[in-house]
């Protein structure tokens, strides 16, 4: 069946490409270790709270569009202990105000008791992780910059698109208005500030 496809816009506000450009706040920011080094990454659900608030509510998509499970395998050679399931993933993220699409894959492996369990965890995390991949596309809101060694300043600093003529040679400051969007969106319901802890996923 045919979907109707809203036709872009000419472009973004000033508002929404100075939240792109601002750094990211290091409170959003989790870390994990793995393979004997510590990465650092956003979660799934602070992605798509960070889409919300720069683009609207219902102003893009996101859309699981292959998922397959690559290996099932017992911990132990005799055929016991924990399921082991790896899970490969492909998203797209659709932006309508822009009309831009990203895509990308990710894959996951996890273990647990539960085969069921097992293969639904390796799924979800395969799908997150290409979401949060396809998102990085739009700057280090998105986590961009986490690419590199785990920055959290920011990577793009300007665009020359001249819909989207946001020169920031000496990094100018925000505009108060944005600087509080800003703090807001590390900020809780209760008004305190976001702490960042390490997790294991």
């Amino acid at each position: 069946m045919a979907q109707r496809v809203r036709p872009p816009s000419p472009g973004l506000t000033t508002e929404q490409v100075d939240l792109l450009l601002a750094d990211l706040h290091p409170a959003r920011v989790m870390k994990r270790s793995q393979g004997g080094a510590t990465l650092s990454f956003l979660e799934a659900h602070d992605v798509r709270a960070t889409l919300i608030r720069v683009f609207g509510f219902a102003q893009f998509d996101i859309e699981t569009t292959r998922v397959e499970v690559m290996d099932v395998s017992r911990r132990n050679p005799d055929g016991t202990g924990n399921y082991v399931v790896t899970a490969l993933a492909q998203a797209r993220l659709t932006i309508h105000t822009t009309g831009a699409v990203y895509s990308d894959v990710a894959a996951a492996t996890q273990v647990g008791p539960v085969l069921g369990d097992t293969m639904d965890f390796a799924v979800k995390t395969a799908a997150s992780d290409a979401m949060k991949r396809c998102a990085a596309n739009l700057g280090t809101q998105f986590g961009l910059s986490l690419y590199a060694q785990g920055a959290t300043r920011d990577q793009v600093r300007f665009t020359v698109d001249p819909d989207q003529w946001h020169p920031r040679p000496e990094r100018q400051p925000m505009s108060q208005e944005v600087q509080d969007m800003v703090a807001r969106a590390t900020m809780p319901n209760d008004g305190e500030p976001v702490v960042a802890e390490a997790i294991e996923s």
